[in-house]
């Protein structure tokens, strides 16, 4: 190892490099501590009782749900993009966000399968959206939509 910071892509070796290397490592030294405060201030405001006293399944259930967003901070999506090479791969993905659901839900006896089949429609109808129906021509598209709001 040479100087200090050979492991971290920086802003220019990474627009260099046609993309942000994704540093697993960074990311999960930085997600540990974020969710060891966040349990702590969980504790600190005695969250189990408001939750019907499955704090580990709750905890859990967030923790799934802040991981992937914390991962695209750290550069997740190109590497995730080349995992998921296949267009069905593509698609069905974001449906495994359900499982944070199944995980509050099933030891609070709380399931309701319809919950779970919405759940998992939602993003994956919207990232079959996505994925197979292209923007038309070279008009102003649904990605290109800029939306103006009042202040």
């Amino acid at each position: 190892m040479s100087g200090s910071g050979d492991s971290v892509t920086t802003t220019a070796q990474a627009s260099a490099g046609g993309g942000e290397r994704f540093d697993a490592l960074l990311w999960a030294g930085t997600l540990a501590p974020l969710l060891v405060a966040f349990g702590l201030v969980a504790w600190r405001y005695d969250l189990s009782p408001r939750i019907g006293g499955h704090m580990a399944s709750g905890f859990a259930s967030f923790a799934l749900l802040l991981a992937p967003y914390w991962a695209f901070g750290f550069g997740a999506a190109d590497a995730l993009r080349r995992a998921l090479a296949r267009r069905v791969a593509r698609v069905l993905a974001p449906g495994t966000l359900v499982i944070a659901y199944l995980i509050f839900s099933i030891p609070r006896g709380e399931l309701r399968w319809y919950y779970a089949a919405i759940l998992f429609a939602i993003p994956v109808g919207l990232a079959a959206m996505f994925e197979f129906v292209p923007p038309r021509g070279r008009g102003l598209a649904w990605q290109e939509r800029r939306w103006s709001f009042a202040c």
